[in-house]
């Protein structure tokens, strides 16, 4: 029997939750502000929070309790030069900052949320990943063996969370990089070609829906100088990547992409004034509103035609079964199974294992008595009820999706 379906399903249907993951882009996290007001009017709940390089930064605020009003607060005022404690060096020394001073304050700003009233700067214990309600997952990168090393409560409880943070944050050239046992670890958006939840073991073994943030730019026309040519050039090549990873994944019922472009912003530029700093943050939240209530109702609207299409069809084989029509429902599983191989990449995988759990029973379980030539009719209808838990709880995924577009659409 299914017994696991219908809780996995349940965690999947739930439109209201995520897994979120903040990707890089230095000065452009800024928009992550307005993103993360957009999801609030929303009503989405973030559960594992995740990121890497600046979107470390917001994760790990977002998981020891600050708002996004409370952020934005931080992020309007704060003075960047602030992070250059210049810095000269060599090999992986080589960086405009030692890091330093961006440690202390990302120490300090999560200690006084963690701490509340009890903060006394310097004295209290530095707060590690266990001590969090709320799971936090910071990627960096190893430099040793070019793989990613994960910081969180599974992987790194006893680690200081804003240590995880600024190892993430070390964009070579930036700050210095970050020894830690045998490894040299730095910026973990280096891996940005790949999709975040697939490097961390805590995220690619989640039951639940994942929503990444990824953020661009655009080609500077005007932009005559080096520093506009490499930021062209990055933002060419993480373009590129993103652009790869959306059409693979984005059609996924379990993964959603918002894909955050904040126009010509140079990634390095720590002077951006105030007046940007809210535009960026004014394109974030429009263009995360824009995937919620555009984007995504006609995603969930095509997801839902492709499981009707499943249900319909597993509809006829149990109504075969139930007449004992055996040779009927082992035809029609051939239709089946070609519609499952069709559309695998995007439904949720729970469905897809279950489905072939009992298509191998039908296959294996299901043959006639030698003697009688008849076929067992308590498998028969133990086969049956599998395939009515599995229509049920696809039945609750349709209607999920069509009332989700029914409310997004306007």
């Amino acid at each position: 029997m299914l017994t696991k379906l219908t809780n996995e399903v349940k965690t999947l249907t739930n439109k209201e939750q995520y897994n979120c993951i903040f990707g890089g882009g230095a000065i452009r996290g800024i928009a992550y502000i307005g993103a993360l007001k957009a999801l609030d009017e929303l009503g989405i709940t973030l559960n594992t929070l995740s990121g890497s390089s600046v979107g470390a930064i917001f994760a790990g605020l977002i998981a020891v309790g600050y708002s996004y009003k409370e952020i934005e607060q931080n992020f309007l005022n704060i003075n960047y030069d602030l992070f250059r404690d210049i810095h000269f060096g060599f090999g992986s020394a080589f960086a405009l900052s030692k890091g330093e001073v961006f440690l202390e304050w990302i120490r300090e700003v999560i200690e006084q949320k963690y701490y509340g009233n009890a903060y006394k700067k310097g004295k209290n214990p530095t707060v590690k990943f266990k001590d969090l309600e709320k799971d936090l997952v910071i990627i960096t990168t190893d430099l040793t063996n070019f793989q990613c090393k994960e910081f969180s409560k599974s992987e790194t409880p006893d680690f200081e969370i804003a240590t995880a943070i600024r190892i993430s944050s070390s964009m070579p050239g930036l700050m210095t990089a970050v020894k830690y046992e045998n490894s040299e670890l730095v910026d973990g958006d280096l891996q940005k070609s790949c999709p975040m939840w697939k490097l961390s073991n805590t995220l690619n073994n989640s039951k639940e829906r994942i929503l990444e943030f990824r953020l661009e730019g655009d080609y500077d026309k005007n932009g005559k100088n080096p520093i506009d040519y490499l930021n062209t050039v990055y933002s060419c090549v993480t373009s590129i990547a993103t652009k790869n990873i959306v059409q693979t994944y984005g059609n996924c019922d379990k993964y959603d992409y918002v894909t955050i472009n904040t126009g010509d912003v140079l990634i390095m530029n720590l002077n951006i004034p105030l007046e940007k700093r809210k535009e960026l943050i004014s394109i974030g939240y429009n263009q995360t509103m824009q995937y919620f209530k555009n984007d995504l109702p006609i995603k969930k609207q095509n997801l839902a035609s492709k499981y009707k299409n499943l249900k319909n069809t597993i509809d006829i084989i149990i109504e075969q079964l139930d007449k004992k029509k055996v040779q009927d429902a082992k035809i029609q599983l051939s239709e089946l199974y070609a519609i499952l191989c069709e559309i695998k990449s995007d439904i949720d995988d729970c469905f897809y294992q279950n489905i072939q759990n009992i298509r191998f029973r039908i296959l294996n379980e299901l043959k006639p008595s030698p003697l009688f030539k008849k076929y067992s009719v308590e498998k028969i209808r133990s086969i049956s009820e599998d395939f009515k838990q599995i229509s049920d709880n696809l039945n609750d995924k349709i209607n999920e999706l069509k009332e989700y577009s029914k409310e997004m659409i306007v």
